[in-house]
């Protein structure tokens, strides 16, 4: 068994004692009761703060922090590093889950094959009275507002320090729970094989519309000519490379 005390050690990429780290969880946690309510702060800022977007995982916590986004990997990573620094045991849940499914009907077809359908989701684990329960600070509150009322999956996780929370994924989306990690330095450090910068910032993108955009939709099969349209107007080299790109699947 894993002693409680390594999981509130820092490591190279969940480096909590950045002056950047260190100030913002001081500030946030200032007015606390007790350990939950410092605990749940701080996944609230986390959530809500760190806008969710496409990134590559092998980032620092201090990193994800100053950039303001991140993708569920960094975002669990930082929420990590911010719960150690308040000197909470804190620690790494890992899904292997289809990448291709389990962001349910906001995978858009053009993405699909973009992505591995064997990949990983993290989220956190926290230790508060002697139990560990789960977190999941994934999805912004905006984006769920935008989003979650044709998307169970970014339905907003609301988290109190009690029970577990994390994102809405489809159980057969699923393929294994992991379980608990202290560190997932040697995940972070594994070079990606599908992802590249144009991927990401298309990905990117699409965040963004779905952040602007004031359609509601009522079919899922109505965003992708939406999401065209707009990259069409907004960013005609991507438009064309896209299109390009399903026209010959690539």
């Amino acid at each position: 068994m894993i002693k409680v005390e390594e999981y509130l050690k820092e490591t190279r990429y969940c480096d909590f004692n950045n002056p950047v780290i260190q100030t913002k969880v001081k500030k946030i946690i200032e007015d606390s009761k007790d350990e939950r309510d410092k605990a749940v702060k701080l996944f609230l800022w986390v959530r809500d703060n760190i806008k969710y977007a496409f990134d590559f995982w092998n980032k620092k916590a201090s990193q994800t922090i100053k950039q303001g986004y991140g993708m569920c990997t960094n975002k669990s990573n930082l929420l990590v590093a911010m719960l150690r620094a308040a000197k909470i045991p804190a620690g790494y849940g890992i899904l292997r889950v289809n990448a291709q499914e389990y962001f349910g009907p906001i995978m858009l077809p053009m993405f699909k094959n973009k992505v591995s359908t064997d990949s990983v989701h993290i989220y956190c684990y926290v230790n508060l009275g002697g139990k560990w329960t789960k977190c999941d600070p994934s999805t912004d509150k905006e984006l769920s507002e935008k989003t979650s009322y044709f998307n169970y999956t970014t339905t907003l996780v609301q988290w109190d320090g009690t029970k577990d929370e994390i994102d809405r994924i489809a159980p057969e989306h699923i393929y294994e729970d992991l379980g608990l990690f202290p560190n997932i330095d040697d995940r972070l450090e594994v070079k990606p094989k599908l992802f590249n910068k144009y991927k990401l910032k298309l990905g990117n993108y699409y965040i963004q519309f779905l952040r602007e955009t004031r359609e509601h939709f009522t079919n899922v099969t109505e965003i992708q000519p939406k999401f065209l349209q707009w990259l069409k107007r907004r960013h005609y080299f991507f438009f064309i490379t896209a299109t390009f790109a399903r026209m010959y699947r690539l």
